[in-house]
């Protein structure tokens, strides 16, 4: 089955029209310590209707999700990295591994070389925004591994501004970490269940 992310939500989560904001975009961000998909239209929050769809429902990890941003017109938030290959899990280990190595770093942190973990961590730089339609435009598969941290703090009207904040998408061999802030334009993505 092939859906906009805005039509799986509206038929497999009741989220209404109003549930979007200009017909397209929804917020990402923490609702009582879970992640999840906000609306961001003034009806949906003083009316009865859903103001709040957990990711962890919309994409248990057990079930299998390809995405597409073939009709993204605009750059997506991404979380920095990439990795040339393997499995989603083995993906995870190195970005925590990497984060692990940064962490226990005594260096100051301006001269930190983060270029040797990367190499150690088998983990490439990318740029924080990428081009939805270069990078992500015909069907990768997904993964959401669920374990997401708010922040302590509330930048710019979210919680949701950490690095950790990534699910992963393959294309070919390549892993990439998308922030989850790049599903918030729900009529721009394409989703196959």
């Amino acid at each position: 089955m092939e859906l906009t992310l805005k039509e799986y939500l509206k038929k497999f989560f009741n989220a209404k029209e109003s549930f979007f904001l200009n017909g397209l975009k929804c917020k990402i961000d923490f609702r009582k310590g879970d992640l999840g998909f906000v609306s961001e239209s003034l009806f949906s929050k003083v009316s009865f209707s859903k103001s709040f769809i957990p990711l962890r429902e919309v994409f248990p990890t057990k079930k299998k999700f390809n995405l597409s941003y073939k009709m993204h017109p605009d750059r997506i938030q991404s979380s920095g990295y990439s990795t040339p290959s393997g499995t989603f899990k083995e993906a995870i280990v190195k970005f925590d591994r990497h984060e692990l190595d940064l962490k226990h770093d005594d260096t100051s942190e301006e001269h930190i070389n983060e270029e040797k973990y990367l190499r150690k961590n088998k983990l490439k730089i990318i740029p924080d925004y990428l081009l939805a339609s270069d990078y992500i435009s015909e069907y990768c598969e997904a993964y959401f591994h669920h374990n997401y941290k708010a922040s302590d703090f509330e930048v710019m009207d979210t919680y949701n501004v950490g690095r950790r904040n990534y699910f992963l998408l393959k294309k070919r061999k390549r892993i990439y970490f998308i922030h989850t802030n790049a599903l918030s334009y729900a009529d721009w993505i394409n989703i196959k269940v």
